[in-house]
């Protein structure tokens, strides 16, 4: 059976959970950050200097942003002690897992991964690193630092060899157990499993309705097998869509509600996001004034039709209508 370290977390959540082919466009842009955050703490001096340019050049600036931060804080939490961020220097081995490291600090003792996205739960996947940890370095204690660099956030989660050990063991065992069975959960829209997963039909019902038959699995390719029978599913889910916002909004308003109290309620977090800063283009004109007015519009971007006409207009000229670039378009279905 082969078992990743990012695998358990959600094995803790859902025994059944199969990871997609495809990680999808998140996962990408994680990687992609992951990947500049390695070039950039395993190198210094001149090298670093490349790195950090090739970064800037390759991301987006709010991706940038991120990975800048997530630096500066992994040398802050390093202090005077060595940052490992080689491949050959963070594979571990625990439990007959074997995984690789975002960042280790053995001087620190302690290593580190990179989230970008919302904050998780990744104790478990933590545990096998802290674990694979402490047998490469003869340790019974280790760190980890969950650095969640969308967020400017770091969470910090201690293990001693017995409870990591006992934590990896336990999803092992859950994975292993010919018994077990899917438990819908945050991670079901990952899962390879997601659209054959009885439970999840099941609380699909009536919109798929999950016949007594010996496949049961296959009721909602049966559904899409009929062209009216999706047709009426997906005016369903619009009705459902409406009633989860607003069904949403109340639990978040309770929360918010709440917060002093210390309210809980099972299975739902409140989740804060950090916005964008921005700065403001009227106080842009001195930096017009020193790069050229082309360099600074060109930076700003291309603007819609609809807005170049107003401008035009008001400048009492006449927009050249040759200029216009067409962008992409999309194909969509409307249900009447």
């Amino acid at each position: 059976m082969n078992i990743r370290p990012s695998l358990l977390p959600k094995i803790a959540e859902c025994a059944c959970y199969e990871s997609e082919a495809f990680a999808g466009a998140a996962a990408d842009r994680g990687n992609e950050i992951d990947f500049h955050f390695r070039a950039i703490l395993s190198t210094s001096g001149k090298e670093q200097a490349e790195a950090v340019a090739m970064a800037a050049h390759a991301l987006d600036e709010e991706a940038a942003d991120s990975l800048t931060w997530a630096c500066e804080m992994s040398q802050l939490l390093a202090g005077d002690h060595q940052l490992l961020a080689r491949d050959e220097e963070l594979k571990i081995e625990a439990c007959g897992m074997t995984g690789t490291a975002d960042l280790a600090c053995p001087g620190g003792m302690w290593s580190a991964d990179l989230k970008s996205g919302q904050i998780r739960n990744y104790r478990e996947q933590q545990a096998a690193y802290a674990l694979g940890f402490m047998d490469k370095y003869f340790e019974e204690e280790w760190t980890v630092y969950l650095i969640y660099c969308d967020q400017r956030e770091y969470v910090r989660l201690q293990f001693t060899r017995d409870e990591a050990e006992k934590i990896i063991r336990e999803q092992i065992a859950r994975r292993s157990d010919p018994q077990r069975f899917p438990t819908p959960c945050d991670y079901c829209g990952w899962c390879a499993q997601r659209y054959r997963c009885i439970p999840r039909l099941e609380q699909a019902m009536p919109l798929v309705p999950v016949v007594e038959n010996e496949h049961p699995e296959q009721a909602f390719e049966l559904l899409l097998a009929d062209n009216e029978k999706t047709v009426a599913f997906i005016r369903a889910c619009k009705t459902i869509e409406d009633m989860k916002d607003k069904a949403r909004e109340v639990i978040k308003d309770r929360l918010v509600a709440g917060k002093i109290e210390g309210l809980k309620i099972p299975g739902v977090s409140l989740v804060s996001k950090k916005g964008n800063q921005v700065f403001p283009a009227e106080e842009l004109a001195e930096v017009g004034k020193k790069l050229g007015p082309t360099k600074l519009l060109k930076a700003l971007g291309s603007i819609s039709k609809s807005k170049a006409e107003k401008l035009f207009e008001e400048a009492g000229l006449e927009m050249p209508a040759d200029k216009l670039i067409d962008t992409a378009g999309s194909v969509y279905i409307q249900i009447r």
